[in-house]
């Protein structure tokens, strides 16, 4: 999102330019001739060039979206407000903003479309199809230019004197430029720290970071289209009301539910998205000053993703920019609100009462960032860091220590020494974890051989409570801080010692078939066991459970090794996703479920291997249950990989996860 807001600068500084020293007509075909030599340069393929694993995250992804389409969709942005030029030109009469109303409209469309229609096809099909309508776009812009054509053909003193009226248009306030561009960063944090908070923090649900975007865009379209529905006298009480509560919701955490929670700072981003667009079309001016107003838009645009994505992650240790956020919008706002009241303003009465409301409102809202920044307040908060792969903590309570990414349990340890190597919570005795070993360690008795385990995805290092003398267990662990976490909160990693290589787990292991220095030749890890447990949250690594993914994990198993998958998940039914997979490879697979009493945590496992033997053991017999067979038809492939069909929508459903 950031890149995108970047790029969009990137695109109204060129239509800004392009409006301020060439003529209409020779703009058109200079914007025709870039949207052409942008659709040559379009090279899907560098979307999948693999990161270098100690390149930053963030630079990483803004390279390759570069590499790829940053020249199309620098073109596509400059569009909108090149096209609103030629508009206000060729129709002086009528207004232009209402073009960008529609534009958004149309994002929104796409936005809702994609995870329905479009993400079903394989990316094969997308790209090409995108393609062909980019360059579809490409003829409908040189139709649209051919008006400014005819139009300078038609009247080209008519034409002359609106180039001339333009220059000598004197250039709008100082104090307006600085209002366009902070009302719309406050509104790009807004909309990123919210659908940041909402997509790691309270639930990784699939889709749910579209809803935010979706609602930004929908308050754009209403105040640009129907500026006469936003009222200063309803939308900045309720700016405070909503402000107030989520303060109460990001304190209650996960205690107020998912609903509650995403209600609340959806109602949030809707109300400020709105006061901060609404205020910025009243401060809007007339279209010989429009591609100006647009490019300090896309800077604060852009200013509001840098925070949030670079710079907040390095300052906070929490997702305390959703307070930078709200605070901003609530001061900013109320100091519009104020400064330019005026009397044929119906609120300019209210004005100063709503203004000690908000200052009022924003009281509590500096309270909790200062709450959340003072160790003192939290005590049994051991540890707690952000990256760009989420944030991690540890906590303290009952002699027991936690670790979590985001709201999820990732593992944990009893402070007892006599208990401090007891399994517990998801990898508890009877849970599949435990299961596996002892089929494992069953088939592996007679030649009393040791076990070599790869896991994927590290956690505290819980498992290795199952490590026994000789045991082998290599860890990959994409995020490097939770293996610091790790190691200082957890003794596991001290006292078993294993191999642990940071990195993505699947672009390691491809790796290392290329290498002859591990046990085999060939550079198989020549694994007995894989566990594939790489949850951050609830978010599902989509490129770990794909057909080729699997392919790659049988490469490193040894004969008659087993996969194990940890399917436990809130929102995403991965049970025909590896019940698909494991029958494409012919692999006998069985279910396990448990429970877990002390913690009450239920999770679900799916155990397979290429052994047919695996089904007819005494251990996977008495644990396994049933997959139903009426679950959707569904394969994962690096091509086509969609979530709809999986995500579940039932309350009945999740309560079982």
């Amino acid at each position: 999102m950031m890149f995108f807001q970047i790029a969009l600068l990137v695109g109204y500084l060129y239509a800004h330019l392009s409006r301020k020293f060439l003529s209409p007509r020779i703009c058109m075909i200079v914007h025709c001739v870039a949207a052409l030599t942008a659709g040559v340069l379009l090279n899907f393929d560098a979307l999948h060039s693999t990161p270098r694993s100690d390149t930053d995250l963030s630079l990483a992804v803004c390279i390759q979206l570069t590499i790829s389409l940053g020249a199309a969709f620098i073109v596509i942005s400059a569009t909108s407000p090149l096209l609103q030029s030629w508009f206000s030109i060729s129709h002086p009469q009528q207004n232009p903003y209402r073009l960008y109303a529609l534009s958004n409209a149309g994002s929104v469309l796409g936005l809702i479309a994609y995870p329905i229609l479009v993400e079903r096809f394989d990316l094969k099909w997308q790209s090409f199809a995108w393609m062909c309508l980019f360059f579809l776009l490409v003829g409908m812009l040189a139709i649209s230019g051919l008006q400014i054509l005819t139009a300078a053909k038609k009247s080209i003193s008519q034409t002359q004197s609106v180039l001339e009226s333009e220059s000598k248009t004197e250039k709008a306030p100082f104090l307006d430029l600085i209002l366009w561009i902070v009302l719309s960063a406050t509104a790009s944090l807004l909309l990123i720290s919210i659908a940041t908070f909402l997509s790691q923090e309270v639930a990784a649900h699939p889709f749910l970071w579209v809803l935010p975007l979706a609602i930004y865009l929908m308050t754009i379209i209403v105040c640009f289209e129907r500026p006469g529905w936003y009222r200063r006298r309803l939308f900045q009480p309720l700016l405070t009301i909503s402000a107030f509560s989520s303060v109460i919701l990001f304190h209650l955490g996960t205690n107020a539910g998912l609903t509650l929670q995403a209600f609340g700072f959806l109602a949030l981003l809707f109300v400020g998205s709105v006061v901060c667009h609404g205020e910025l079309y009243r401060l809007r001016p007339n279209s010989t000053n429009l591609t100006s107003f647009y490019l300090a838009m896309a800077l604060g645009g852009a200013i509001g993703g840098i925070f949030g994505v670079l710079i907040a992650p390095r300052i906070f240790n929490g997702f305390f920019e959703l307070h930078v956020a709200v605070l901003l919008c609530t001061v900013t706002t109320t100091f519009i609100a104020f400064a330019r009241q005026d009397d044929e303003d119906p609120s300019a009465r209210l004005v100063n009462g709503y203004f000690f409301v908000s200052i009022l409102a924003s009281a509590p809202i500096v309270c909790s960032l200062l709450y959340f920044l003072h160790s003192d307040y939290q005590p049994n908060l051991l540890f707690r860091e952000r990256n760009a792969y989420g944030m991690v903590s540890v906590s303290e309570d009952d002699q027991y220590r936690k670790m979590f990414n985001g709201q999820t349990n990732h593992g944990g340890q009893f402070l007892s020494e006599e208990k401090s190597n007891l399994a517990s919570a998801y990898y508890s005795l009877g849970s599949g974890v435990d299961i596996a070993f002892q089929y494992a360690r069953s088939q592996r008795l007679l030649a009393d051989k040791k076990l070599n385990v790869g896991v994927i995805g590290l956690g505290s290092g819980a498992m290795l409570t199952y490590s026994k003398p000789g045991d082998q267990f290599t860890f990959y662990e994409i995020n490097p801080v939770c293996e610091t976490a790790a190691r200082k909160y957890f003794t596991f990693l001290n006292e078993f010692e294993p191999e642990i290589i940071v990195g993505d787990g699947r672009i390691e292991l491809q790796n290392e078939l290329s290498h002859e220095s591990n046990a085999s030749p060939s550079g198989s890890r020549e694994f007995d066991l894989i566990f594939l447990d790489a949850f951050s949250s609830d978010s599902i690594p989509i490129h770990l459970l794909t057909q080729e993914a699997i392919e790659l994990y049988l490469k490193h198993l040894g004969d008659d090794g087993i996969l194990i998958f940890h399917i436990t998940n809130r929102f995403i039914d991965l049970r025909p996703v590896i019940r698909n997979v494991c029958r494409s490879h012919e692999l006998t697979m069985a279910m396990l479920e448990h429970h877990d009493q002390e913690f009450d945590i239920h999770t679900r496992w799916i155990i397979a291997s290429k052994n047919p033997e695996l089904s007819k053991s005494d251990i996977i017999l008495k644990n396994r249950v049933e997959i139903p067979d009426d679950l959707p038809n569904v394969q994962w492939t690096d091509q086509c990989a969609p979530l709809t069909p999986v995500v579940i929508w039932s309350n009945e459903i999740r309560s079982t996860h």
